[in-house]
């Protein structure tokens, strides 16, 4: 970026400003001609030559026939295509000995490929919140094994799991945006692990843990893309906000990354019609069942699905389809005072809680010196969880 800016300050008619110089720039990226990212750590490098950056990422996402006689590379494949993880020091290795032109910018190239998803830095933290460096990628698209932990087998798998289904208004969904969508899911949560703390990640699929109690199942075909949010106890345990949540920034997602394989795969225009159509899809998970999800409204009370004659509630069902609320704000201007008091409260009891271990008894003594509640209102929160856990859902 300093000789870009040296050539242009140098122009003998005018040099451009710094927006316009930036404007320049991405119009550049925009036609195919230079490949330049804007974001805060990418703005430093211009590529002129885009062969170059493709040689980069064939360096580590190859076909096996090109690491023939190289050890390393091949024990980095096969671990890739295994476990489709690759070592911080493996990348550094292979640049160091043979690619000594890609490893004079290793942080700026590994910084692009992570940027497009290509490799994905896993999302580690300590008690204390803070970020946990990893020593591996994960590299999605380099998955060969497919699933066969028997976890869609597992005990009562049917009525501990609620799907969504995104099928592609063209023909089918190409391997490319199955992988770039998988990587997409690794970059926010993490992976589960299964067995001898093995990742269950998988060709065009992959199991990722919510919260304790909570798993999600992300699974690509080639003409349909099914999410699946499995309890450990009972799907009617599943929030409603979480669920809505998940399909709203799913579907935004997989629409940007449709757009932009169709900006650099083919010459047709780019549209706003949406990409993909949203289905509700019954509990099985073998061949399942698909609900347009237009259709949940005219729905009576429950739905059958046909092949599996499996029965949902709307209820249940719903939850994917919950709408946001609009709220009325009296002012535009953000007051950190006027925040709501049970935020303010919940974030107090969550640090309290990751520095010292608090009891219900705690509890009931804080409520009782600060007058806040009567303590009794604990005793029936105490009453309502030990029933969800012990008896599940009436």
């Amino acid at each position: 970026m300093e000789h870009m800016k040296t050539i242009n300050k140098l122009h003998p008619v005018r040099s451009l400003t710094e927006d316009e110089l930036q404007v320049f720039l991405k119009f550049q990226h925009a036609v195919g001609r230079i490949l330049y990212f804007e974001e805060a750590h990418l703005n430093q490098h211009i590529i002129l030559a885009s062969t170059h950056l493709i040689d980069a990422f064939k360096s580590i996402v190859t076909d096996r026939s090109f690491c023939e006689g190289d050890r390393l590379r091949q024990e980095s494949w096969d671990l890739m295509s295994q476990k489709g993880v690759i070592g911080k020091k493996s990348i550094e290795e292979i640049w160091k000995n043979k690619y000594k032109k890609f490893h004079e910018h290793k942080e700026y190239l590994l910084g692009v490929m992570t940027h497009l998803d290509i490799l994905v830095e896993p999302k580690g933290y300590d008690t204390s919140h803070k970020r946990i460096p990893a020593e591996f990628y994960y590299v999605g698209s380099m998955v060969r094994t497919n699933n066969t932990t028997g976890y869609l087998e597992s005990p009562n798998f049917k009525q501990r799991n609620i799907a969504i289904a995104f099928s592609s208004s063209s023909s089918m969904i190409p391997p490319a945006l199955s992988f770039r969508f998988v990587s997409y899911c690794l970059s926010l949560f993490a992976i589960k692990k299964y067995a001898q703390d093995n990742d269950m990640l998988f060709h065009r699929s992959a199991v990722f843990t919510i919260d304790p109690s909570l798993d999600m199942c992300v699974s690509c075909d080639d003409d349909i893309i099914v999410v699946r949010l499995v309890n450990s106890t009972n799907m009617a345990l599943i929030m409603r906000d979480l669920a809505s949540s998940i399909r709203e920034c799913f579907a935004d997602a997989l629409e940007k990354i449709s757009q932009l394989y169709v900006k650099t795969s083919s010459t047709g225009s780019i549209t706003d019609t949406a990409s993909f159509n949203l289905s509700l899809c019954c509990s099985s998970p073998v061949d399942p069942c698909l609900l347009p999800m237009f259709k949940l409204e005219k729905q009576s009370d429950t739905w059958i699905c046909p092949k599996h004659g499996v029965e949902h509630t709307k209820d249940v069902l719903s939850s994917w389809a919950l709408e946001k609320d609009s709220a009325i704000w009296e002012t535009l201007l953000y007051d950190e005072s006027q925040q709501e008091p049970e935020i303010l409260k919940f974030e107090t009891l969550r640090k309290y809680r990751d520095e010292f271990c608090i009891t219900f008894n705690d509890i009931r003594k804080a409520v009782e010196i600060g007058n806040i509640r009567n303590s009794h209102t604990l005793c029936k929160v105490s009453f309502i969880v030990n029933v969800m856990l012990n008896n599940g859902p009436e």
